[in-house]
């Protein structure tokens, strides 16, 4: 039996990582994602491992310890950056180079990567600006940061919009994206905020000239898994011939392909308090977070790729080049 030192000190458990993520998180500005390539680039740094194999068993080692953290809420975007980060920084050409400069070099791979998916966020918001037309009137649904550092940019060159945020419970995170923007952007705006039910979304989309909505990933077939309701959102605006826009960073690509609702992963350790107590005895409460949308039902992804909008069948090109395609040394 050989006991292996963890990665480094700073993430000997799960309950470090998720103070970390609390800690950098704070405010919204940093993606767990984010902070995830940064601990594993500050990890790389600290090792102790003293040979190629032993550096790679313990990125992978410390990759499926922050992926079994409890009470992670954006767990698909973590498990993307995290398979994106070991690629970049290990399909590079270590051939006759000692484990030093190797290390060296796998450090520099980490913060680039760190630094690009930091970025990325910014990159979607300067994209989705020509999707923001003056006097348009918006429906979105979920909390998605790009559309907020997007909407941001528009109420700041005075550009008139209406706003229409679905509550979407049982997180409501609609009505708190409603709330960010509203006081990100001040009271000098020409933008109209409004809330509806998610059950309105229907009897409301005749009213709006598109859909747009963030992801919490994107999958091989084009579609996108996100906050629950998204689906019908998005089925109700085909029906009624509304574009559906989805913006989402590159980093949340991920390798998978789930054929029905029941293949999407639910966050664990969640639920919906409030309509178990509604409930009372011998009702059985079921509560779903997520849901998977179909590529049929989206229009383009606006992406932080050099192309920008990207149609849903084109998204697993992109995974290739994103997993496959040899990279150039630094």
């Amino acid at each position: 039996f050989f006991f292996v030192q963890p990665l480094c000190p700073m993430l000997e458990n799960t309950e470090q990582f998720r103070s970390r993520v609390e800690q950098d998180t704070k405010g919204g500005e940093t993606s767990v994602a984010t902070v995830a390539c940064n601990v594993m680039t500050e990890c790389l740094a600290q090792t102790e491992a003293s040979t190629y194999s032993e550096l790679l068993e313990e990125v992978e080692r410390t990759m499926k310890l922050m992926l079994e953290t409890p009470g992670l809420r954006h767990r698909i975007a973590l498990k993307a950056g995290c398979e994106l980060y070991k690629r970049y920084i290990t399909r590079i050409p270590y051939e006759n180079k000692d484990f030093d400069e190797v290390k060296r070099l796998m450090v520099k791979r980490g913060q680039f990567v760190s630094s690009q998916t930091a970025a990325s966020r910014e990159g979607v918001a300067r994209k989705l600006d020509q999707f923001l037309q003056p006097n348009a009137t918006i429906l979105t649904h979920g909390l998605s940061r790009s559309i907020i550092a997007a909407i941001d940019h528009a109420a700041k060159s005075n550009r008139q919009l209406k706003l229409i945020f679905t509550e979407s419970l049982p997180e409501r995170k609609g009505l708190e994206m409603a709330h960010i923007i509203k006081d990100k952007v001040g009271a000098e705006h020409e933008i109209v905020f409004q809330i509806i039910r998610d059950s309105n979304v229907a009897a409301i989309m005749s009213e709006v000239d598109c859909v747009l909505i963030g992801a919490e990933g994107v999958v091989e077939s084009g579609g996108i898994i996100n906050t629950v309701g998204t689906y019908q959102i998005a089925m109700v605006a085909k029906a009624l011939g509304k574009p559906v826009y989805v913006a989402v960073e590159s980093y949340k690509f991920v390798r998978s392909y789930p054929l029905a609702q029941s293949d999407v992963q639910q966050p664990p350790d969640m639920e919906d308090p409030k309509l178990t107590t509604a409930a009372g005895d011998g009702l059985e409460v079921i509560s779903k977070f997520l849901d998977y949308t179909p590529p049929e039902y989206i229009t383009l992804l606006i992406t932080d790729l050099n192309q920008g909008t990207l149609t849903p069948s084109a998204v697993s090109d992109e995974l290739i080049k994103l997993y496959h395609e040899p990279l150039l040394t630094l």
